[in-house]
């Protein structure tokens, strides 16, 4: 006899409190989470460019950095 799966709920990682169906984050929360760690990154937030590496976020990041006259990131 098969037996059925009990969806595990969990937390939404955004924060919201929302309940999700096993998954991260409900849907187009992880968007509202990673522009949040960006922002915080870009402000300075080693906590939040730590995050984002550890998600495989860090190219978003990098995009989001501002370009210099030569198109280097101000960071170069």
């Amino acid at each position: 006899m098969a037996t059925k799966k009990h969806a595990t709920k969990l937390l939404c990682h955004c924060g919201c409190g929302g309940s999700t169906k096993g998954g991260r984050y409900l849907p187009g929360h992880d968007a509202k989470r990673k522009k949040a760690l960006i922002a915080d990154a870009l402000l300075g937030g080693k906590r939040a460019a730590n995050k984002l590496d550890k998600l495989g976020w860090t190219k978003f990041l990098e995009a989001a950095r501002p370009k210099g006259p030569a198109g280097e990131t101000a960071s170069d």
